[in-house]
């Protein structure tokens, strides 16, 4: 089912011009097709990005979680809860 849903959103991204807002918690999902990622707190957009197949670092969740809790002046145990 993944693998499909995979598919079918790279093939209408690319083939029809269509862009998809997914949120989920699960970023090795995600990372896998998406281009861009944005992190949002309150339906605020905070920050947006490229997410380059040349510069994997992000991939790292430890990383995205820094960037996050830096990004929208959370902390920690705020997320945790959340």
């Amino acid at each position: 089912a993944m693998r499909h849903f995979r598919d079918t959103v790279a093939y209408m991204n690319a083939e029809k011009g269509k862009s998809f807002l997914i949120s989920s918690h699960i970023i090795s999902e995600s990372v896998r097709i998406a281009t861009r990622a944005g992190i949002l707190k309150d339906g605020v957009l905070f920050a947006e990005m490229p997410l380059s197949r040349e510069d994997e670092s992000w991939r790292d969740a430890d990383e995205l979680e820094s960037l996050y809790l830096s990004t929208t002046g959370g902390d920690a145990a705020c997320s945790a809860s959340n």
